[in-house]
């Protein structure tokens, strides 16, 4: 009987979701992931709130998943929708669930929630969340994130190991990829704001090596018109999520309400720090310092390698808080994570290394991330508020505090097993600022025209910094009325920092205008917050002090601008004649006396008339030392000669200066190295008004120490700095402060240059791998090779060491010397998970016992992960002997680059595969299938017929893999039942002729004609009549046997494309099942 061959593409239909992922590299060439970062300095464990503020008021938090379980016939997974409903209700099995998942997405085949029936909207979920009545929305904040569809090593959409079933990318109007998406935020059933993913990061975890995307975003807006005092609905769409199994996606909220004053219960302001950059993750860092944040962590770390993400390398982080009263701060941490599986290993969120009680159960410090969200609505029920959503948690903790000296607050999360990203941490902590002054006038009364002077001691009686303090003096007369007074001078003007319990002394001069007596309030305020939006939070104090007036007829009142000025500066003195009696004082002159001399400065007048004053301003340029000075007015009154004249005052002179000296730890140094500086910073004055506050020491574009926040006149202090030189040769470090005065004018001072010898290292480092391309699973060695490229003059180094941060547990046994001219090489291994670029330091000691330390290039190591999968399937499964079967054989390139394929039978021959190399190569993500109809054996002897197709694959030559080629198989087996199989029906008659059609050629199983037909046996056709098809000329077995061949496609087409169904037989090979 001849035999056809059909060959069916399916390379567009299945290399579509690539286009979906987060990029579409070209699969010939090795993936790129994470790269590690150029810099070998270690990273900073304090991370930066990106939101902070204080408020009479809290924080508030919810969130849900935009995922959900299956429902009805949807395919489910691992296990049945109703274990997944209960799940989501935290019941369930209560020790298997770490097997066989069915407590979180691991085991189930997730779906699109979407309960806002907008055409606009590809899913959507909604929480709860209560404002307090009478407060306002200060800030909100939106956080989302999710599974991006990426698995290390796989091709196509997958949120676990593709072991079974695939995923989906979300379908339109979702964007390609997470990183364009924006996403919408409905309050209260209002019109949605529109978001962007400003703030877009991936993480890739290790032992579950998933890739899961963040972004948050400013929503405050959107709750301008929020009501308070009720619960009100939050609806979040558009949030980019993948279906399928163990696939997590959802949002959370923060939202930041104040009443703007002390209110019920909030009578302390609340700090409210935000950080949402640089969160501890797990499962998903950098391998070899795992260890010491992580005992006893499992050995299969030690075999990966990571995506070095997130940027910090550890579990935990050092949240700088604000409250040292930790105790009694009421502290609130909010922490928003993705992908918490519960019953999923015992992860933990530690405060303080102290395990937290996870608050949805209240039982356990373990299995903390369980994709608990406050305020969550169930998207199948939403009467319901599910306690595991199976994508994120959005909740709150109050640890158990002491006090300590810095408010820092460490918060860790250890778990390897889970890979769970935490996208944001809130700290909410009650602090108690406060400022307090102590003001004092004279104790005696003073006479109409003269200075009174003031007291005033300003202190930090609170638990915090205060910073720009500022004082602000006003007088009440007798008559209640408040005003201003420009006669008011002090002393210092510019105010130190201070710290809790200390205090500053500040002197201020107040003319006597008002009889018999008036009061001056002093109003200190403090800043002991900035947010991050540059808005300062404050604290402030009055006091006040009453002093006695004795009446004078006439008044010289002479106030200089500054109570203490600098040598050479302008004084300006403000003058100011009053007549408190009823006539004119006619005749006036004014005089002027500084230091005991006139100046020629007088009165802008000759008559001073009652109620009437003379005002105008006298300069002078300080001298070098103090000086007195005052002011005579003579004039007649009543035909009377009158004098008057003022209180004399004393300027203080100063002459501010600071000085610098600088020391270096050493004086010769290997480029690279670095070198240790200490300042000695003194203030060389020697009165008590020279005092010198902010003093900044620094190298210009070099290194910065510590600012000073205050220096006494002739106190010295020393700060330190690190200098790493840039060039080598003869380098000169010239030190500079800058600080101010009382006055706050700037005051500078320049230390003696620090000359160094800088030179260039006596050895160079370069790394090598040992093959350009690494398959997943396979060992790459990495050698080192550290040369001595000085001469015989130089003499040997010592101690030569190779270390690398990127690989876990590289470290290499030092050399114990190395002669010039000469290289000793050194390797680490290491079975890496992902392509990754390589980072080495060599360091070494000279005869002088100078270090040296050198570094090298990144060294890229691409890792590939060719995989394929074969399945060879028959239908029908039985037939008789001598009948004909087809046999399909399908590829499938489920690994991340594109292969040449070979695929062989041994029995259908017709099913083998042309090559698939070069242009025709299998790309990643595709898939390749032939089918065959063969001819079963007509031995009744035989009782089976099988066909086994075998693959021969590697990686295309571009990507200059050197690995040996894959290899696999799969085989399909016909049961053949007693018979042979009925004789096809001859070719009819024609109805003109009565002569019957020949037909093709027997066939044997080989390939038959493209023209030939189903040949009958013997080539003669019946008569027509009844009971018989009438014959019109045209032979009917080639559109049959067409037709017969069109109607499988289509079936395979239908069942491969249904790929949801678990009881079609292509699940076995088919990405989604």
């Amino acid at each position: 009987m001849p035999r056809y061959t059909v060959v069916f593409f399916l390379l567009l239909l299945l290399a579509a979701p690539l286009g979906l992922t987060q990029s579409t590299p070209d699969s010939s060439r090795a993936p790129a992931e994470h790269v590690a970062d150029e810099s070998t300095d270690p990273l900073s464990p304090t991370v930066q709130p990106t939101y902070r503020d204080a408020v009479y008021g809290d924080v508030v938090m919810a969130g849900n998943s935009v995922l959900r379980c299956p429902t009805g016939d949807e395919t489910a997974g691992d296990n049945s929708p109703a274990d997944c409903k209960a799940a989501t209700r935290g019941q369930g099995p209560s020790s298997s669930a770490l097997l066989d998942n069915s407590g979180n997405n691991d085991g189930y085949y997730m779906y699109l929630a979407d309960r806002d029936d907008r055409a606009e909207t590809f899913d959507s979920s909604s929480a709860e969340v209560t404002i307090p009545d009478g407060a306002t929305v200060k800030y909100a904040q939106l956080n989302w994130g999710g599974h991006t569809g990426t698995f290390l090593g796989f091709a196509g959409i997958n949120c676990i190991r593709p072991i079974l079933l695939q995923g989906e990318a979300p379908p339109p109007p979702a964007a390609p990829s997470p990183e364009t998406q924006q996403v919408d935020l409905s309050v209260d059933g209002g019109d949605p704001i529109t978001r962007g993913p400003d703030h877009f990061r991936t993480t890739d975890g290790l032992a579950e090596p998933s890739r899961i995307y963040t972004a948050w975003s400013d929503v405050t807006d959107a709750f301008a018109h929020a009501p308070t005092g009720k619960a009100i609905t939050l609806s979040v769409s558009n949030v980019w999520a993948p279906t399928g199994p163990g696939c997590a996606g959802g949002w959370s909220i923060e939202v930041v309400y104040d009443y703007g004053q002390p209110h019920g219960d909030q009578q302390a302001p609340r700090v409210i720090d935000i950080y949402a950059d640089d969160m501890p993750s797990s499962s998903a860092l950098l391998a070899g310092l795992i260890e010491p944040l992580l005992p006893g962590v499992p050995p299969l770390v030690d075999n990966l390698l990571p995506g070095l993400t997130p940027a910090l390398t550890g579990t935990s982080v050092t949240l700088p808080g604000v409250a040292r009263n930790r105790s009694t701060a009421a502290t609130v941490l909010g922490v928003t994570a993705f992908d918490g599986d519960w019953r999923q290993g015992g992860d933990t969120f530690t405060v303080d290394d102290q395990p937290a009680t996870e608050p949805c159960s209240g039982q356990s410090t373990s299995d903390f991330f369980r994709s608990c969200a406050l305020g969550a609505l169930d998207p199948l029920d939403p009467a319901t508020h599910p306690v595991n959503n199976m994508s994120v948690d959005a909740k709150t903790v109050q640890p158990a505090l002491t006090d300590n000296g810095s408010g820092d607050i460490k918060v860790g999360v250890n778990s390897v097993e889970d890979f769970v990203v935490v996208q944001s941490i809130v700290l909410a902590e009650t602090v108690a600022p406060q400022v307090s002054v102590q003001m004092t006038g004279p104790a005696q009364a003073v006479t109409q025209g003269d200075l009174a002077t003031f007291q005033v001691q300003v202190s930090n009686t609170g638990s915090l910094p205060l910073s720009d303090l500022s004082l602000h003096l006003v007088t009440r007369d007798d008559g209640n009325a408040d005003s201003d007074d420009d006669g008011i001078r002090c002393t210092p003007t510019t105010l130190p920092a201070l710290q809790p319990g200390e205090s500053t002394p500040v002197t201020c001069v107040q003319p006597a205008r008002v009889q018999p007596q008036f009061t001056t309030e002093a109003t200190v305020t403090g800043t002991y917050l900035t947010g991050t939006t540059g808005g300062k939070n404050t604290v402030s104090a009055t006091a006040s002090a009453t002093v006695q007036v004795l009446p004078a007829p006439y008044t010289v009142e002479r106030v200089p601008d500054k109570l203490a000025v600098g040598e050479g500066k302008p004084v300006t003195f403000s003058v100011r004649l009053t007549n408190n009696t009823e006539s004119d004082l006619t005749d006036v002159v004014y005089q002027d006396v500084v230091g005991g001399a006139a100046t020629d400065c007088k009165a802008p007048g000759t008559t001073l008339s009652p109620g009437k004053p003379m005002v105008f301003d006298c300069v002078t340029l300080a001298p070098a030392q103090n000086f007195d000075s005052y002011g005579v007015m003579t004039g007649t009154g009543q035909g009377q000669p009158v004098t008057a004249r003022s209180q004399q005052v004393t300027v203080t002179v100063i002459h501010p200066a600071v000085t610098v000296k600088t020391t270096a730890d050493k004086d010769t140094l290997y480029l690279g190295d670095t070198v240790g500086l200490t300042f000695d910073v003194t203030n060389t004055g020697t009165q008590a008004s020279e005092t010198l506050t902010d003093i900044a020491v620094s190298i210009p574009d070099t290194c910065k120490a510590p600012v000073i926040p205050s220096l006494d006149p002739g106190a010295s202090v020393q700060v330190k700095c690190t200098a790493r030189p840039t060039k080598t040769g003869q380098v000169e470090l010239t030190a500079k402060a800058a600080a101010a005065d009382i006055n706050g004018d700037p005051v500078t001072g320049t230390a003696d240059p620090v000359t160094l010898t800088v030179l260039q290292p006596l050895i160079t480092l370069a790394q090598a791998v040992d093959q350009p391309i690494v398959r997943l699973g396979n060992q790459a060695k990495v050698t080192f090779t550290v040369t001595h490229t000085g001469t015989a003059a130089d003499g040997p180094v010592t101690g030569v060491k190779v270390s690398s941060p990127t690989l876990p547990d590289c470290s290499p046994a030092p050399l114990a010397q190395l002669e010039p001219g000469k290289s000793a090489t050194f390797e680490c291994t290491a079975k890496p998970d992902r392509t990754f670029d390589n980072q080495a330091v060599a360091t070494a000691t000279d005869g002088a016992n100078r270090a040296m330390r050198v570094g090298t290039k990144p060294l890229r190591v691409n890792v590939i992960n060719p995989s394929l999968t074969i399945s060879t399937t028959v239908d029908p499964p039985q037939a008789k002997h001598g009948e004909q079967v087809d046999f399909s054989v399908t590829v499938h390139n489920v690994g991340d680059v594109a292969m040449d394929v070979d695929v062989h039978n041994d029995t259908a021959k017709d099913c083998d595969f042309p090559p698939l190399h070069g242009d025709t190569s299998l790309h990643a993500g595709a898939a390749y299938g032939m089918k065959c109809t063969v001819t079963t054996p007509a031995d009744e002897s035989v009782t089976e017929f099988n066909d086994t197709a075998s693959y021969t694959a590697a990686p295309v030559a571009a990507l200059g893999d050197t690995g040996e080629p894959l290899t696999g198989a799969d085989g399909a087996t016909v049961t053949l039942e007693p018979g042979k199989a009925a004789p096809k029906p001859g070719t009819g008659v024609d109805p003109v002729t009565g002569a019957g059609a020949t037909g093709g050629s027997g066939g044997t199983g080989g390939s038959g004609s493209s023209n030939g037909g189903s040949g009958g046996s013997n080539g003669s056709g019946g008569s027509g009549g009844p009971g018989h098809l009438a014959w019109t000329g045209v032979s009917t077995t080639m559109p049959l046997v067409a037709g017969i061949s069109l109607l499988a496609i289509g079936i395979i087409t239908v069942a491969v494309t249904a790929r949801r169904r678990d009881d079609s037989f292509w699940s076995r090979w088919w990405p989604g099942n």
